[in-house]
């Protein structure tokens, strides 16, 4: 994973920062996940904490051509989504959930 980063900043992007690595399709009962998470902190890679769990939903909403968030909104896909949203944001960011209510009560 770290040589095609490096191939990519060095061919096109010098620039090119990783904001960390997202796991997905995971699952903690699993050795592959296990392997997986490990392999990652061995080489000291930054990491997002949130897990994007293995979900059929993912896949349906997909067919479905929507965001999962709109397709099947209580799933834990959409929950984990969500999640990686706020570790991204800044804290000060208001949460979508505060502006679509302000903006329905208008």
């Amino acid at each position: 994973m770290m040589e095609i980063i490096e191939e990519i900043k060095e061919t096109y992007n010098p620039e090119l920062r990783m904001t960390g690595v997202l796991l997905t399709k995971y699952d903690n009962r699993t050795t592959l996940s296990s392997d997986t998470l490990d392999s990652i902190e061995e080489q000291r890679l930054p990491l997002f904490r949130t897990k994007i769990r293995i979900c059929v939903d993912i896949i349906r909403a997909q067919i479905a051509r929507l965001p999962v968030n709109i397709y099947a909104p209580e799933s834990h896909a959409a929950e984990d989504y969500a999640a990686l949203a706020e570790e991204l944001l800044p804290a000060k960011v208001i949460p979508l959930r505060q502006v679509r209510r302000k903006v329905a009560q208008k």
